[in-house]
């Protein structure tokens, strides 16, 4: 697994999470995410997941994309308690112990993440190459759902919220896919190999 930041790896509370940044705990909650650099017309396919029938929340992480981000404000204005926008944040892991499914682009460290957290995903247009690849393997595995377009987008969303059993499952196979330890795992691997060579260095002073 790739090293993730330490708070993507320790337990968080939906509820008190979900109170800091005003959204209910109790409904199906959304994230959207376009990368740090707001990548995607986000404020397109946000207004298009508002108008599917099913009642939950959608949180959307513009990054640095301030015109995304002000399209975005004036979408949530037209569906109050219901769209959250968020412009560069450091709180990504408190919003994603809110989440119950993550649309995003497949990078290894968003995809990571999201896998450290256990929260299934919907990746969505791929770029060929790495993360092509990183969509295979989570959809191997059950973890995700692929996208190619805001249609296909739309159909796969209000499937898994017509089928909370389904999305359960795939929570399911994202914590067991996940690796929140790699890490520590990865120092260990170091310090072990580093111990061993110094035993050995010392047995040929010897």
């Amino acid at each position: 697994g790739i090293p993730v930041m330490p708070e993507f790896t320790q337990p968080l509370d939906r509820q008190a999470c979900a109170e800091r940044f005003g959204l209910d705990p109790t409904k199906q909650t959304i994230m959207l995410m376009g990368g740090g650099a707001g990548v995607g017309k986000l404020d397109e396919v946000a207004a298009a997941l508002m108008k599917l029938e099913y009642e939950f929340q959608l949180v959307v992480l513009a990054g640095r994309n301030e015109a995304a981000l002000a399209k975005l404000k004036a979408h949530a204005a037209e569906h109050p308690g219901r769209l959250f926008p968020f412009g560069f944040t450091n709180e990504v892991a408190r919003l994603m112990a809110c989440s119950d499914l993550v649309i995003t682009k497949p990078g290894g460290l968003t995809t990571s993440e999201c896998l450290a957290m256990g929260v299934p995903l919907v990746v969505y247009a791929p770029v060929p190459g790495q993360e092509e690849r990183n969509a295979d393997y989570v959809l191997e595995q059950g973890a995700a759902l692929k996208a190619v377009d805001l249609i296909s987008l739309e159909y796969r969303v209000r499937q898994l919220l017509a089928e909370p059993e389904r999305l359960a499952r795939m929570r399911e196979c994202a914590r067991r896919l996940g690796q929140p330890q790699a890490a520590r795992r990865v120092l260990e691997i170091v310090q072990a190999q580093l111990d061993c060579q110094q035993s050995a260095a010392m047995s040929v002073d010897h």
